[in-house]
């Protein structure tokens, strides 16, 4: 299968066939951990559960917002989002592009609908027309839904789809248990600690694409690039930093991120028929609002996506 598939993410993170979960009762889903087909994956933070299907495997990759199902025979993805912004919010969200990475975007074909008691729409998946998309959310009680983002090839789509709704009925909604309290300050600063997270932004001819990697050694890496067009020509430019870092506060309040950079930093770009760079002495700081809605990473007010790290931990 070309594209994104859960075999590659899961040997990337050295998770596939190394630990494997059985069965018998609901378990507790944890990052990086790989589970068997026919485990019920239960969230009591959440209050919800839903059941691997037969012949397939999944896990929860660290720093990932998407727990990833994964099927070798059929070639094809389910990436499970959970979303608690409530059905319309939802249903505005599944009308637009869904970028599952910055190579992989989901495009709507058409309107979401709603089919017994469900909300599906088909995509096309961008730069892959081998390649067909499809959604599937399934809404509780509450404003907490479950949404089966399907990516498969056209040969196996019609098939995949029929697991996706197996997937969907396997569903459980529950009232949601409160956290433990643990050790260790629980705040920022543990969140952010090894997280790689980007952001995107498209629109009228311009694009812009930034990446931050926050190590657990304190350190961080920063690196950035934008483009457009218009009356003709185009343009690109691009950035990159380094220094340490720290996150302040507790999460359940707005925190806090300090970018301290290091001596040094770099701009390139160019224009038709013309390259350019440059470089300065660095040691800016850089300050962000951190906070989290329905279970989303905003940096001043700009959602920023948690994708894995594999630069540093």
């Amino acid at each position: 299968m070309s594209g994104v598939t859960a075999k590659s993410l899961l040997v990337a993170m050295g998770l596939y066939c190394s630990l494997c979960a059985t069965s018998a009762m609901a378990v507790e889903v944890q990052q990086n951990q790989l589970y068997e087909g026919g485990t019920l994956i239960e969230s009591g933070s959440l209050g919800l559960s839903f059941k691997i299907p037969d012949g397939w495997q999944g896990a929860w990759p660290a720093g990932s917002e998407l727990f990833v199902l994964e099927s070798q025979a059929l070639k094809a993805n389910i990436f499970v989002y959970i979303d608690q912004s409530g059905e319309q919010a939802l249903m505005q969200q599944m009308a637009q592009p869904v970028p599952l990475d910055a190579s992989v975007i989901l495009y709507p074909k058409s309107a979401p609908q709603k089919r017994n008691g469900r909300l599906t729409a088909d995509y096309s998946i961008g730069n892959m027309p081998n390649m067909e998309g499809r959604i599937s959310a399934v809404t509780g009680k509450g404003s907490t839904s479950v949404a089966l983002i399907a990516v498969a090839d056209q040969s196996t789509a019609a098939q995949v789809w029929k697991v996706a709704e197996t997937v969907a009925s396997s569903v459980k909604f529950s009232a949601p248990k409160p956290l433990a309290q643990g050790g260790g300050d629980g705040g920022w600063s543990t969140y952010m600690r090894g997280r790689h997270i980007v952001r995107y932004y498209s629109g009228s001819g311009y694009h812009e694409e930034e990446h931050i990697w926050l190590c657990s050694n304190g350190e961080f890496y920063r690196s950035g690039n934008s483009g457009g067009y218009g009356g003709g020509a185009s343009g690109a430019t691009g950035t990159q930093g380094a220094g340490k870092w720290e996150a302040q506060g507790s999460l359940n309040a707005q925190g806090m991120l300090i970018l301290q950079y290091g001596p040094g930093y770099s701009m390139h770009g160019s224009t038709p028929g013309f390259d350019w760079s440059e470089s300065g002495p660095g040691g800016e700081r850089v300050t962000f609002t951190l906070a989290l809605a329905n279970n989303k990473l905003y940096l001043d007010g700009t959602q920023w996506l948690r994708d894995g790290n594999n630069r540093c931990q």
